[in-house]
């Protein structure tokens, strides 16, 4: 979802970056689904060697690229196409909520 920047904390890329370079940390906790994603075997390949650069998983490395990429890319949305997203995303969180037969907990 679109947050406002703030000056004291650095945008999701550059924090990012500094993680992947050693410079920086990054943990989350929280309720995950597992999901099977078909990559392009360079995608791939760049996202193993980001994750041992970094000292991530694969998984952990793929949950914050996409967090950051998502990030992005609401930057360059307008507020009516940004507000559809927003709104279909607590759509998709709320039926989430209501079946958590596969839901685990997890850090990334």
């Amino acid at each position: 979802m679109k947050n406002e920047e703030r000056d004291d904390i650095p945008p999701p890329f550059e924090h990012l970056a500094e993680m992947i370079k050693g410079n920086a940390s990054t943990r989350g906790v929280s309720a995950m689904r597992p999901v099977l994603l078909r990559l392009p075997e360079h995608l791939l390949a760049e996202l193993d060697a980001v994750s041992v650069t970094a000292g991530k998983s694969r998984n952990s490395m793929a949950t914050h690229l996409l967090d950051a990429a998502i990030h992005e890319v609401h930057k360059n949305l307008d507020r009516e196409t940004s507000g559809k997203i927003n709104l279909a995303t607590l759509h998709n969180l709320e039926a989430f909520n209501a079946n958590a037969a596969d839901r685990e907990a997890g850090e990334y």
